[in-house]
């Protein structure tokens, strides 16, 4: 029957009479019914599928009556609907796609009906057979055309889906513009009680013998063996593999067995995965009718896969990495969408494949010079749809060739792109695209590289054919002279034309042979270099022309009369150094003016000094030279540049700003981290193909970090394994108020103390701040004010409310009131309790299914339910310096969504067992390692997503180095380590060298290891950005490992290696190189602390150590001399504290240097004694000296410093030391963090 229908369509495109047609179409359609049977023999997938239980009832009235009455076809469909995982949102186009290769559609179901119901007449299916035409006609005959029949049958089931409320379109706006959708939590959760077993997917149960439609969620692994779970389910249909939040996938293979086992597979999805190439066994699927490899770094495709002969939709759609298809895909007569779309390494397409004549789905075509891989081969692809872009058109012989292709015909295409890849003389181009006339609905058009003299004539002047276009591009068509004539375009929106370099003028011929374009919103014009004049644009012109872009025109001298464009906001001109004025009279709402590169405009617009300053002062926005200036008192204009930045941004930025300022007052610092997570937490983030949502909303922040929207304000610390700043941020103030003010609306509500007790929060209230100012009560001039009224109701109407941030101490809303909040915000998806008074969370958390961010850091919480271990969509648990916290709950390895698990804190938790199938996991920061079954270090070996610092504990329980590697350290992207003895191990040397760490680390903490020796890995010129080394109580190494060639070291901490006597300079840059290497090229910090056995150091040399800014050594009662300071040339701190035997400085002097802190070294305080010690003329110039608790200023000249420490963190340094003296036996207790400081 698909057959007959196709050769109708083929046959017939106009009828202003349907009255015979109408005969025709019956014959064709009932000669088809009687093969009904045979057809659905010779396509096997659609049928089995019909096995599904009809029976399947759900009870519940309002949705249940819905879905009960509709047809068991729909349901089927709805079903399969559900294969994915809650809140999956998926495209209309790709879901229908599934349900045809599923066999879920049923082929003319509707037509047949139709026909066999006598009574109707064959007009009654007019509509379903022929679709009307949205074009409009100068003559006014409506036009018809065949619809896509399996394709609308989808779209009706769909739309009925869509009219039942049982599919939802999702709220987020996705870069490329096509809607998602997605089934409403509710409906999902009730459906998933009655869905048959044939339908399964694998995070909520296994595939079973009866399972035809399966789901394979993977978690990120890279483990094949996870297909062995669909081995016992021979009879599969569909087969998906999803990656959750988007991210690529592991797995590199399928098992060259899988499709030897699953042999009756008619859906295949592997889109997303890193799979390179697929295994010729893919042949034996011959019912295979979906095959999707998009986003894959596939490079070829076996030859096997032409025999498929069934297959219907091949997706390769941005698999960049594609260089060919196979010769022989011709014979895949029955492919319909083969997605081509952003595969362009493709150098040619296979021969024939112009004999797909069913193809509806091409994306991109490469012509090729050899036979049949031209340009004809589009000849009979007429059902294209969607998108085209014609590639390589440098390849077409000549006009001929191009005319045979019929583009006209291909009534369906509504987006088109011509390109030529080199530049051709002569007339050839021209030719060929005067022959290449898309077919009238066609909405955008690009031409690119075009090297014709004049654009073909139905581009000259039958523009008015195109009543759909909406969109044109013009790039690089750098010979033509003329532009067309496109002001008759009616629905025309947006107009780009580049590297025109040809074009001299826009005149009255050109551009505005008719002063119409009355839809144009969008002007841009870039890349014009001979452009001299623009004629002056009419009354009437433009009437809703939005933004205006004039870039790189070096010639232009001037801008055409702009007030007579009513509707224009935005005027850009950049690069135009010859435009010397503006137009008499500014467009009247004109709200952002930008001039850069252009001097002569800029010295005119100067802010009350320029000739042209009246014509714009009224402009709100203005920029000149990338500065912003004042315009008139105006309620955006009053604020700062800043404050004019956030005005400019886009729509989500603006929303994601907002949202910070909600969360952060200005005097409230932030991390990174964890405004990223809060954004994801609530969607704020917008997805991007190929693109991690982290990775995604980082882009975000540095923007608004850049606008200056956020402040950094690094945090130098004095702990003692701190190396490097803290970075912290806050709001801009001046913004952050105005916003709040004007922007935030019923959406935000922020609750004080005065308002708590008086105030409820409205209902249409998305995100909520409920904050108490402790000290500001209890430090008032009129005496401590009484503690505000708890008002349990606060939060009862905002029950849609999606963040809720608590920042109070002693109320009534705070642990008896929890577990009422629980079942009333059952919405939230942010749960801020930060440094709140709780010791309990309800049990009544497993409410909040939508929950995926709860803080609970430094607060007094001692026990978590166990209850929380159902948060399936949790993706952060904070529990920062929870010093009560006793463990985690004995099920946390069931939250499989978690990827940030925040533990760090001075006294040790208990990590809960299997802590290894958390492979989402991007975030772990301890881990605590026990003897026990699901607490050894193996549980690290699936966690390949970490990422940020891990500390790792208690590794005198790792039994031997074969243990140690299945950690598998090196596969994980981590930035800062720690590794950890808590106790005597004899095996700690083979432990150790089994942890080798990704390359890309850059601090490393190794801390109570017992061996002898350090592992060769420790300086492999692999770790090139390993900035910070941190050895501490190493007590039996006898030597320091070579690490004077890391190239990026820039601080070395060396504490407790007890057993060590002497330190070699040039014994740390390794074997063969000594003594003609520079040692630590980068190094800036040395710190040299509690050496009991060091007696000697020896070894600078003139060159090392060339940008060492401070040193410090620190406990080493046997040392007796320092080695030869004078050439370390960057130094300009030395403390020395604790080192009785050192007698002298060295000789040459410390000529550099800033200060000089000397500290119970007798010895030396005597050598020292200021205008007496023997040593006084060496440091005399040194402008800030520091013998104990004396300070005294030197004789030279005190400079600003520029070093480490300012003279406040230096007296914060001295305190730290005195702290040192009274309690160095405690220092055990401060070795646990690495994390925090970094």
């Amino acid at each position: 029957m698909l057959d007959h229908i196709d050769s109708i369509h083929d046959k017939l495109f106009v009828f202003d009479d349907i009255s015979g047609l109408l005969e025709t179409v019956a014959k064709e359609i009932k000669a088809a019914t009687s093969d009904e049977e045979k057809s659905k023999e010779e396509l096997p997938y659609s049928s089995s599928t019909s096995r599904v239980a009809s029976t399947q009832i759900i009870t519940t009235p309002q949705i249940g009556h819905k879905f009960n009455l509709l047809p068991e076809s729909i349901k089927r469909c709805f079903y399969y609907s559900c294969l994915f995982p809650k809140r999956y949102e998926f495209e209309e186009e790709k879901l229908i796609q599934l349900w045809i290769a599923g066999g879920l559609v049923l082929l003319y179901g509707k037509l047949k009906e139709q026909l066999e119901d006598e009574g109707r007449g064959m007009k009654l299916f007019w509509n379903s057979l022929f679709q009307r035409s949205s074009v409009v006609y100068p003559n006014g005959i409506p036009r018809y055309k065949v619809p896509e029949q399996l394709e609308d049958e989808g779209r009706d089931i769909f739309e009925k889906l869509l009219w039942n409320s049982l599919f939802q379109r999702s709220s987020v706006v996705y870069p490329n513009g096509i809607p998602r959708y997605k089934v409403p939590d509710d409906v999902y959760d009730l459906v998933q009680q009655s869905c048959p077993d044939v339908f399964v997917t694998t995070a909520d149960r296994e595939p079973t013998a009866t399972t035809l439609h399966s789901l394979l969620l993977l978690h990120h692994s890279n483990d094949t063996a996870i297909f062995k779970s669909l081995y016992e389910s021979e009879m599969l249909r569909t087969l998906i593999l999803l990656n959750e939040e988007n991210h690529r996938s592991r797995i590199r293979q399928v098992p060259p067995d899988l499709f030897l086992r699953l042999r009756f597979l008619s859906v295949v999805d592997l889109s997303g995965t890193c799979i390179m190439e697929l295994p010729t066994s893919i042949e034996n699927l011959k019912h295979l009718a979906f095959l999707d490899l998009s986003y894959t770094p596939i490079t070829i495709l076996p030859d096997s896969i032409c025999s498929l002969n069934h297959l219907l939709t091949l997706n390769l759609r941005y698999c960049s990495e594609l260089i060919e298809l196979p010769n022989s895909i011709s014979k895949m007569l029955s492919l319909r969408h083969l997605d081509l779309e952003g595969a362009r390494q493709l150098t040619s397409m296979p021969p024939s494949i112009g004999k797909l004549t069913n193809l509806r789905k091409l994306g991109t075509f490469v012509v090729g010079r050899e036979e049949g891989c031209r340009i004809e081969e589009l000849r009979n692809l007429n059902k294209l749809r969607g998108s085209l872009a014609i590639l390589n058109l440098e390849n077409v012989m000549d006009g001929d060739e191009a005319e045979r292709v019929r583009l006209q015909d291909k009534w369906y295409l509504t987006k088109l792109e011509f390109q030529w890849r080199r530049v051709e003389w002569g007339d050839k181009a021209k030719h060929v695209l005067s022959n290449l006339e898309p077919p009238p609905e066609v909405k955008e058009l690009k031409i690119l590289h075009y090297s014709g003299s004049t654009f073909p004539g139905w581009l000259m002047l039958s523009i008015s054919g195109f009543w759909c276009l909406t969109t044109i591009i013009l790039i690089g068509c750098g010979r033509c002279t003329h532009l067309p004539s496109l002001g008759k375009l009616p629905n025309l929106t947006s107009l780009c034309i580049e590297e025109m370099h040809a074009l001299k003028e826009i005149n009255n011929y050109g551009l505005f042979g008719i002063p119409e374009f009355p839809r144009l919103m969008k002007l841009e014009l870039d890349g014009m270099h001979e452009l001299r004049k623009w004629w002056e644009i009419e009354v009437g012109d433009m009437p809703r022309l939005h933004k205006l872009t004039i870039t790189d025109c070096p010639k232009l001298t001037t801008l055409p009369m702009l007030e007579w464009l009513p509707s224009l906001r935005h005027l850009e001109v950049t690069l135009c150094p010859k435009i010397s004025s503006l137009p008499d009279g500014a467009p009247p709402n004109l709200r952002s003016l930008i001039i850069a590169e252009s001097p002569k405009l800029e010295k005119r617009c100067r802010k009350g000094k320029g000739e042209d300053w009246h014509k714009i002062a009224r402009v709100p926005d203005i920029w000149i030279h990338y500065k912003q200036i004042s315009g008139i008192k105006t309620e955006h204009s009053q604020a700062s540049d800043v404050i004019a930045a956030f005005y400019l941004l886009p729509e989500h930025l603006r929303r994601c700003f907002l949202h910070a300022c909600f969360l952060f007052p200005t005097d409230e610092k932030f991390d990174k981290n964890t405004l990223i997570q809060l954004w994801m937490a609530v969607d704020m983030v917008l997805p991007q193909d190929g693109l991690r949502l982290e990775g995604i909303a980082d882009n975000y922040f540095q923007h608004l970090l850049s606008c200056s929207l956020f402040e950094e304000e690094p945090i130098y610390s004095a702990h003692k394994w701190s190396s490097s700043s803290l970075t912290r941020y806050f709001t801009n103030k001046d913004v952050c108020d105005l916003v709040r003010v004007e922007h935030c609306g019923d959406e935000y509500a922020r609750v004080d103390d005065e308002q708590r007790s008086r105030f409820d929060v409205p209902a249409g209230t998305f995100h909520c701040s409920v904050v108490s100012d402790e000290r500001k009560r209890l430090c008032s001039s009129f005496g401590p004010l009484p503690k505000p009224k708890p008002n349990p109701k606060l939060l009862y109407k905002a029950k849609m409310l999606r963040t809720l941030q608590l920042r109070v101490f002693d109320d009534g809303i705070i642990q008896q009131g929890l577990d009422d909040l629980f079942h009333k915000l059952r919405f939230l998806r942010a749960l801020d309790l930060r440094s709140v008074n709780i010791r309990l969370l309800s049990d009544s958390i497993d409410l909040l299914d939508e929950l995926r961010y709860l803080d609970l850091s430094n607060s007094c919480i001692q026990k978590l339910p166990e209850s929380m271990c159902t948060l399936r969509n949790l993706r952060a648990l904070k529990l920062r310096n929870c010093r009560n916290l006793i463990g985690l709950p004995n099920d946390t390895s069931k939250l499989i969504s978690l990827q940030h698990l925040e533990l760090q804190c001075e006294f040790s938790c208990i990590i809960s067992p299997s802590i290894g199938k958390l492979t989402n996991l991007r975030t772990l920061d301890r881990f605590f390692l026990e003897r026990g079954k699901g607490f050894g270090i193996g549980e690290l070996e699936d966690l390949n997503e970490l990422e940020g610092s891990l500390a790792i504990e208690n590794l005198q329980n790792v039994l031997d180095g074969s243990e140690a590697k299945q950690a598998r350290l090196e596969e994980k992207q981590l930035s800062i380590l720690k590794l950890q003895w808590n106790g005597r191990a004899h095996n700690a040397e083979e432990v150790l060298a089994c942890l080798k760490p990704h390359k890309n680390l850059r601090v490393l903490n190794i801390t109570n290891y017992g061996g002898a020796k350090f592992p060769s890995w420790l300086w492999s010129s692999s770790f090139s950005n390993l900035t910070t080394i941190i050895l501490y109580r190493c007590e039996n190494c006898i030597e320091l490992p070579p690490l004077g060639l890391l190239p990026s070291l820039k601080y070395l901490f060396i504490e407790q290696i007890n057993a060590m006597e002497r330190i070699d300079q040039r014994e740390l840059c390794g074997d063969g190189t000594a003594g003609s290497a520079q040692t630590f090229p980068s190094l800036e910090t040395l710190e040299i602390s509690f050496m009991e056995m060091l007696k000697e150091w020896t070894g600078i040399a003139a060159g090392d150590m060339p940008c060492l800014r401070y040193l410090k050594v620190k406990c080493c009662p046997k040392l007796t001399s320092l080695p030869v300071l004078s050439c370390l040339k960057s130094l300009r701190h030395l403390e020395l504290t604790h080192c009785h035997k050192i007698s002298s400085l060295p000789e040459k002097g410390l000529p550099n240097l800033l200060s000089l802190s000397i500290r119970n070294c007798p010895e030396l305080e005597i050598q020292c004694q200021e205008g007496r010690g023997k040593d006084w003329d060496k440091i005399a110039g040194i402008p800030i000296i520091r013998i104990n608790d004396k300070r005294i200023f030197g004789t030279g000249k005190r400079e600003q410093s520029t070093g480490v420490f300012s003279d406040e963190e230096e007296e914060e340094e001295e305190e730290e030391e005195d702290d040192d003296d009274d309690d160095d036996d405690d220092d055990d207790d401060d070795d646990d963090s690495i994390g925090e400081e970094k």
